[in-house]
C-alpha cells in the first residue's frame, strides 16, 4: 500500500511538471508571436528566436510575460545584461518606430522623453 501511495504521488508530480513545461512552451510561443516572428530589437527574421529579459534578472527583472521579448541570438548576446534603452539606442539596429511599438507591447518599458533642443 505504501508503494502504491508513493507511485500516485510520483504520478501527480510528473503531471505538474508536464503541465508546467506545457505552460512554458505556450508562453514562449505567445511571446514570439507577439513580435510576428521577427527580432523585437533589430527586426530581422532569424531561423530561431530567443527570449530576452528586458530588465535583466540580475537587476531584478522577473521571468514574466511583460519582461520578455523575442529577439535574435545576435541581439541577445550583444545586449547581455545591460539596460535595454542605453544598449539599443547606441546599437546600429536602433529604430525609433520599432522602439515605440516595442514599448506599447512590453509593459515594463517606457521611453524616456527626448530632450528638447533649444532654438537659437
Amino acid at each position: 500500500m505504501h508503494r502504491q501511495l508513493h507511485l500516485q504521488e510520483l504520478d501527480r508530480r510528473l503531471d505538474r511538471i508536464h503541465a508546467s513545461r506545457s505552460q512554458k512552451h505556450k508562453l514562449k510561443a505567445e511571446i514570439k508571436q507577439r513580435f510576428g516572428g521577427t527580432c523585437a530589437y533589430c527586426g530581422c527574421t532569424p531561423q530561431f528566436l530567443t527570449l530576452d529579459h528586458v530588465i535583466p534578472q540580475n537587476q531584478g527583472g522577473l521571468n514574466v510575460r511583460s519582461n520578455l521579448a523575442a529577439v535574435c541570438q545576435r541581439c541577445n548576446r550583444s545586449k547581455g545584461s545591460r539596460p535595454l534603452w542605453s544598449w539599443w539606442q547606441a546599437s546600429s539596429c536602433w529604430n525609433e518606430e520599432r522602439a515605440i511599438r516595442f514599448a506599447e507591447t512590453v509593459l515594463v518599458c517606457k521611453i524616456a522623453a527626448l530632450p528638447e533642443v533649444a532654438e537659437s
